[in-house]
């Protein structure tokens, strides 16, 4: 061997090391600025006020629109958003086609109520579930309680004569509606669907006039 090549073999693995050390402590820096960046200049800033309740208006509408076309019902007016070009009004009325989002339905047994006349009440109910839900989750969940504790609570202020055969499907949207709506808010803060819930149908459904 010549004098000093013992040595070059020696600095080789020497030179790959620092080499290694190097590349890692180059990673390692970039990592670093990349999570303070994270942290800092990539980070949303936080919604102002009005970004916010534009954003809330949004996400109202995009269910309002959703529960309408599953309950057969025009589409809502669109919103008028700051910053955003106006709804067009040629649209704003149209009915949409029911989405096609439908899941299982969960039934109830029928229950009988007083109508505001006195008169008896018999109905049974099965709500139409998103296709997200599972059946038997909802029903573990119990799922349908806020909404037949609402529809119940509407029913005992309509009178025998208000739900007559051409009463029915106008009633049915209606509470269709306001249950696929619900966010938990206003008179109603216990029930908050979202959308989980789509509509309402009557299973069963048979008054009878108030004993004299």
């Amino acid at each position: 061997m010549a004098e000093g090549e013992g040595e070059a073999v020696a600095e080789e693995p020497a030179k790959k090391k620092g080499k290694l050390k190097l590349i890692l402590m180059v990673v390692g820096l970039l990592v670093i600025g990349y999570v303070a960046a994270s942290m800092t200049i990539l980070k949303p800033k936080p919604l102002t006020a009005e970004q916010q309740k534009a954003k809330d208006q949004k996400a109202t509408y995009q269910l309002d629109t959703l529960c309408a076309a599953a309950n057969g019902l025009p589409q809502p007016k669109e919103p008028a958003i700051k910053g955003e070009p106006k709804p067009d009004p040629k649209v704003s009325t149209t009915t949409m086609p029911a989405p096609s989002v439908e899941g299982p339905v969960l039934t109830v047994d029928s229950v009988t109520v007083n109508l505001a006349d006195d008169a008896f009440l018999k109905v049974g109910l099965g709500f139409q579930l998103a296709m997200s839900q599972v059946l038997e989750k909802a029903k573990d969940e119990n799922m349908g309680s806020a909404a037949l504790s609402y529809v119940l609570t509407e029913l005992r202020k309509k009178k025998s004569t208000e739900l007559g055969p051409k009463d029915l499907e106008p009633l049915r949207q209606q509470l269709g509606f306001a249950i696929c709506a619900s966010e938990g808010k206003g008179e109603n803060p216990g029930m908050k669907y979202e959308g989980k819930i789509l509509t309402v149908y009557f299973t069963d459904f048979v008054w009878q006039p108030a004993q004299q």
